[in-house]
């Protein structure tokens, strides 16, 4: 796994219906196993797996409102997943 650390950010001023299709570009991303963020020529390309840590936070304070969503996994080799393999063997001395 690269070292390498990416990032993307993007901010601006949305209706409804516009983050309706954000919230579905990520369902449907998450369901192909990858996300694609860009903007002008950088892009950043994700691919969610396993199981992710949810946390889903919100807040009102006299007329502002906010949620945030955040999802995290941690990446895995496939060499690491065929080392986690679990095997156990036993004799019964029932008789």
């Amino acid at each position: 796994m690269s070292r390498e650390k990416n990032s993307f950010r993007h901010e601006s001023l949305q209706d409804s219906q516009s983050i309706r299709n954000l919230l579905q570009a990520l369902m449907d991303g998450i369901d192909a196993g990858e996300l694609s963020f860009s903007e002008g020529k950088e892009t950043l390309t994700l691919c969610p797996q396993g199981l992710m840590q949810v946390k889903v936070t919100a807040q009102r304070e006299d007329a502002y409102n906010r949620v945030n969503l955040r999802f995290s996994w941690h990446e895995q080799s496939d060499t690491e997943s065929k080392q986690k393999t679990l095997k156990v063997n036993g004799k019964s001395t029932r008789k």
